[in-house]
């Protein structure tokens, strides 16, 4: 059970929203489980790309390369504008490039800095994901990823192939090596010059601790809860059928919440403090690193592993620990044997085509249908926080059903009274 709360949401989601914020039952329980399976397999396919891709000598994020960087991929911040003196009364503003093809010279303290891409984010996004302009353009398939997908379904399938006994032993090794990466993670990240300026934004005097008056992050505290202990999914209900009668369920409840909550603050600890590194190199804030999101682990993370000495072990470490995590989760979400067996017991054996008929319904035809359902339903306009100061930036846009519009009546001017 502690494998299945402690997944990616920890190592992945958790330091994001920290970042970001300074510092069902039935058909909807299935539903769920149904989104988060495709979705954890696809960052699993991530896990995997980066993984075969740092069996190299060197990074290829390591540095800007000329077959995918363009001239904004820098570490560091670089001129684009600059004071140039052309005569002995005329100074003129001009492009850098244009100042270094005619050999001029800029004037001290005229220079013009921008803030450049760091590698690792233009191969996350000119490579690994050849990430299109927008929805419109949806782009081609991009094949390495596409078998990586199919390899990260295989792997789970083959695990789960014997039900309990092929998972649970694959379990003991998925569920304990994040510790053993995450341990030598957060010793090497405290290391780093300047790990200290990363640990104070994530817990110290540079946490934001104002923002613990807006609602939008306890609500990110409390989904981030959920989604990590993953209530009311399903897994939860299906591992336990596998205890003994008499197991002491408060326990095992007490046990995996606190390791859930204490891994998520042990994780924190090893990207802030490389997230500090990256600041201290670049001589910007922490804030100013990188963005805050989705990306962060597929951003952040190399980045920092590129500047390491040793950087394709450790990366290869990481993206490990990645792939274990997300296969921790996968398991449980997936697993559906036991409920199989569960119900041939309740309602007696059939023949061989009644259970190919069933587990076509359970596997197949329910989730298209609730697939279908869910995008049939989409929320109200006025879906969102009832009182205008806990709507926050993201409900910003959100119309208001007590503000009425006012519409105008026009007039007209020959109007003449009836007679």
């Amino acid at each position: 059970m502690v494998g299945y709360a402690v997944g990616l949401g920890n190592v992945w989601r958790f330091p994001y929203l920290t970042y970001n914020n300074g510092g069902g039952v039935g058909i909807t329980m299935v539903l769920i489980s149904l989104f988060v399976t495709i979705y954890y397999n696809v960052i699993i396919a991530y896990s995997l790309y980066y993984l075969f891709a740092s069996f190299q000598r060197e990074l290829p994020w390591s540095k800007c390369s000329v077959s995918w960087a363009d001239g904004n991929c820098s570490r560091s911040p670089f001129v684009t504008h600059c004071n140039v003196s052309i005569s002995i009364n005329e100074i003129l503003q001009a492009n850098k490039s244009w100042v270094d093809a005619n050999n001029l010279t800029c004037i001290n303290g005229s220079e013009v800095y921008q803030t450049g891409q760091l590698p690792s984010e233009q191969y996350w996004n000119k490579v690994a994901l050849q990430r299109s302009s927008g929805l419109d353009e949806t782009g081609v398939i991009v094949w390495y990823l596409a078998l990586c997908l199919l390899l990260s379904w295989l792997i789970v399938g083959a695990a789960l192939c014997k039900g309990i006994k092929s998972s649970g032993k694959v379990v003991y090794f998925t569920a304990l090596f994040p510790y053993v990466v995450l341990l030598i993670l957060v010793i090497r990240g405290a290391t780093l010059e300047g790990a200290a300026k990363g640990i104070s934004y994530y817990i110290g005097a540079q946490s934001n601790f104002a923002k613990l008056k807006d609602a939008e992050v306890w609500k990110d505290a409390a989904t981030q809860i959920f989604y990590s202990l993953s209530v009311a999914w399903g897994g939860l209900v299906a591992l336990s059928s596998y205890n003994k009668f008499k197991n002491n369920c408060y326990s095992d409840a007490i046990v995996v919440c606190v390791t859930n909550c204490l891994t998520s603050v042990f994780a924190g600890f090893a990207i802030f403090s490389i997230l500090g590194h990256m600041a201290h190199i670049s001589g910007k804030e922490v804030t100013q690193v990188v963005k805050s999101g989705f990306d962060l682990a597929f951003i952040a993370y190399p980045e920092a592993l590129a500047q390491l000495p040793g950087g394709p072990f450790w990366s290869v470490l990481f993206f490990f620990m990645l792939l274990t995590l997300g296969l921790d989760s996968q398991f449980a979400s997936i697993g559906g044997n036991r409920f199989i067996d569960d119900i041939e017991m309740m309602i007696g054996a059939k023949r061989w085509i009644f259970w190919l008929w069933w587990r076509t319904c359970w596997f197949v035809i329910t989730p298209i249908l609730l697939m279908r359902i869910a995008t049939c339903c989409r929320p109200a306009a006025n879906w969102g926080p009832y009182l205008e100061k806990h709507r926050g930036e993201r409900y910003e846009n959100m119309v208001d059903s007590k503000k009425e519009t006012n519409h105008e009546i026009p007039n007209i001017s020959d109007s003449r009274k009836p007679e």
